[in-house]
């Protein structure tokens, strides 16, 4: 059993701009992938796809896009190359190839905990604080847990 006091699920640009600011911030956490960084770009799509947006509009905490070509569209390669440039450049910590089964609400004493299990594991007691996270991924259904005081921030 792991006990640390935050997880992320993903390592996507979602996931990784949550790690950002948890290291910013000087958070302990973990960030969870049953794959590898990007893994739906890298597998789940094809790589003559482009993003929609111009290469400008690509923007990650602290990163954006630095290449020749910034009216351009990156392809989806392009795109898991930028992304895992973009958690090697802070460190982010994630465990790749670890499948999330299950998240259940654990109520305790002036705070709820969310301990997580995974095919490698438990990890547990985990704190899942921020409001402000609403991630839907390719299941289009959004998730926002509460958060604690802001003097537990």
């Amino acid at each position: 059993m792991t006990c640390i006091d935050t997880v992320v699920v993903g390592a996507g640009h979602a996931g990784l701009a949550v790690s950002w600011f948890l290291t910013r911030a000087g958070r302990e956490h973990g960030l969870l992938d049953r794959g590898r960084v990007a893994e739906r770009w890298r597998s789940e799509r094809w790589d003559s796809l482009h993003l929609l947006t111009p290469n400008w509009m690509t923007r990650l905490p602290s990163w954006c896009y630095a290449g020749p070509d910034s009216d351009g569209y990156l392809s989806a390669p392009a795109l898991v190359r930028l992304l895992w440039g973009y958690a090697a450049s802070f460190g982010a910590p994630v465990l790749q190839h670890t499948t999330v089964l299950e998240v259940t609400a654990v109520q305790g004493p002036g705070r709820s905990r969310f301990p997580v299990v995974t095919d490698a594991g438990t990890w547990s007691p985990v704190t899942l604080w921020s409001p402000r996270v609403r991630t839907a991924g390719p299941t289009c259904r959004p998730a926002c847990l509460a958060s604690p005081p802001a003097s537990r921030l």
